[in-house]
């Protein structure tokens, strides 16, 4: 749990609180400009003790749970499933990025549009070439 103190600094945008015994993150649901959350090598031992962060899906990009028991009870896929649910705009994890499921699937169609634009910039380079 969060001292009164600290929760009431709505401005803050990064917060490190790593090997601080914390075991849920009750208060943080006022930070609402939250956007790096280091939580690590703590006691947070359920996604469900997570719960309060959900007031900052809109906000929070980056949350590192690395060392916390949730993570060995859990495991990495279930945890960044969970972690998904409640925060759909996290891009970072656990310092690894966070995939969304539908980039996956758009993936080889950019792909293969890269490949008709490189061919139409290879031959305006092709043109520049010769006019210099």
């Amino acid at each position: 749990m969060l001292r009164p103190g600290l929760s009431s600094c709505t401005a803050i945008r990064e917060l490190y609180l790593a090997g601080n015994k914390i075991s849920d993150v009750e208060g943080l649901h006022r930070l609402l400009k939250l956007a790096v959350l280091d939580v690590s090598f703590n006691r947070v031992t359920t996604a469900r003790s997570l719960g309060q962060l959900v007031a900052n899906y809109g906000s929070l990009r980056a949350l590192n749970l690395l060392g916390n028991p949730v993570q060995a009870a859990t495991g990495g896929d279930t945890l960044r499933r969970a972690v998904s649910g409640l925060l759909p705009r996290i891009e970072y994890l656990n310092r690894q990025v966070v995939k969304p499921q539908r980039a996956r699937g758009r993936r080889p169609r950019t792909a293969s549009r890269g490949r008709r634009s490189g061919t139409a910039a290879g031959g305006a380079r092709a043109g520049g070439r010769r006019g210099g």
